[in-house]
C-alpha cells in the first residue's frame, strides 16, 4: 500500500493538524493534495494523501455503522496524550480500553485519528517490533474500513 487518502474541506488546516500528530510534508501540495509522511523507520511504511474537497459531505458520528478511521501506535500513550493536549488537541472521550489504551482524536473535518497502546501481553510484541524497524513516531498502525 502506499498511501491512504483522507478528503478534507481545508487542506490548509488538517496539514497543519496531522503536523501536530508529527506527520511532515513531503513535496509542495499540488492541485489540492498534500501527502504527508509518518514517523521514519528501516521499512517502507504508506503515506497519507490529503485531498481537498470544499464541498464533502459532513462526516457522521464515530458510533456510525460502517465508520473509517485511522489508528495511530505510540508507546507511550499517556505522553503524547499530554503532548497533543499542549497543542490544543483533545480526545472526544477519556482514554481507556482493556487490552490497550486508546484515545480518540477528530481532524477538522470529523474524521476519527485513535492514538493506541497495548498492554502486556501484546506490548512487547510490539515494542519488539517497532526496535526492530527503528520506528519514530506517529506510527501508522491500521486503517479500518467497513
Amino acid at each position: 500500500v502506499s498511501h491512504v487518502t483522507i478528503r478534507v474541506r481545508s487542506l490548509a488546516a488538517s496539514v497543519q493538524w496531522y503536523e501536530t500528530w508529527g506527520f511532515t510534508r513531503l513535496g509542495e501540495a499540488e492541485s489540492g493534495m498534500q501527502f504527508m509522511e509518518p514517523g521514519k523507520q528501516s521499512s517502507w511504511t504508506p503515506r497519507l494523501l490529503l485531498l481537498e474537497d470544499a464541498h464533502m459531505a459532513e462526516r457522521g458520528d464515530s458510533f456510525d455503522a460502517g465508520m473509517v478511521r485511522l489508528c495511530l501506535y505510540t508507546a507511550n500513550i499517556r505522553k503524547d496524550v499530554a503532548r497533543l493536549s499542549k497543542a490544543g488537541l483533545e480526545p472526544i472521550a477519556p482514554p481507556a480500553g482493556k487490552a490497550g489504551t486508546i484515545a480518540a482524536y477528530k481532524d477538522p473535518d470529523g474524521f476519527v485519528v485513535y492514538l493506541i497502546m497495548f498492554k502486556m501481553p501484546l506490548a512487547p510484541i510490539f515494542w519488539g517490533a517497532r526496535a526492530w524497524n527503528r520506528v519514530r513516531d506517529p506510527q501508522l498502525f491500521h486503517w479500518t474500513l467497513n
